[in-house]
């Protein structure tokens, strides 16, 4: 058994969550297990992201351990590599979601969170940041829409 005084610290492993994401993470599942449970006996098949984070899982523990990787595990990450792209897909719904949550009225006549709050969730620099992202993600909701039995009026553009 080993002196846990004397154990070697764990290496950061990619996709490892920092300690305030980690704690964002056992707020959202304490807040809303509920409807993750009964989310769960809906689906018929599992999430992406939760069959990704098992392959990475199994092939951690033997980057760690400093084992050979098993052949039979090729076929395991061939397939959780084909996910990706569904993954990001996924996730970029997700944040579209959530920043026209975030930028939605609240019952007091305001954004639920100002730009600021959004930039700092995100981790980016600035507000301009968070509002390019948003725009990227969302677009203008409330812009109108072209109608399209009325064209532009072009006269006197150039060609």
């Amino acid at each position: 058994m080993t002196d846990p005084q004397h154990a070697r610290p764990l290496r950061a492993v990619p996709g490892a969550l920092r300690d305030d994401q980690a704690a964002a993470l056992a707020r959202l599942l304490d807040r809303h297990a509920a409807t993750l449970d009964d989310e769960r006996r809906h689906r018929v098949t599992t999430s992406i992201s939760v069959a990704l984070q098992a392959v990475i899982t199994a092939q951690a523990r033997h980057i760690l351990r400093r084992e050979p990787v098993d052949r039979a595990d090729e076929s395991d990450v061939l397939d959780a590599l084909s996910l990706i792209r569904a993954a990001r897909d996924d996730i970029d719904q997700a944040e579209a979601a959530l920043l026209l949550a975030a930028r939605t009225e609240a019952a007091d006549g305001k954004p639920l969170l100002i730009f600021r709050r959004i930039a700092a969730a995100l981790d980016l620099d600035s507000e301009q940041a968070a509002q390019g992202r948003y725009l990227r993600r969302v677009g203008r909701p409330n812009a109108t829409p072209p109608d399209s039995t009325n064209p532009p009026d072009t006269r006197g553009q150039n060609s």
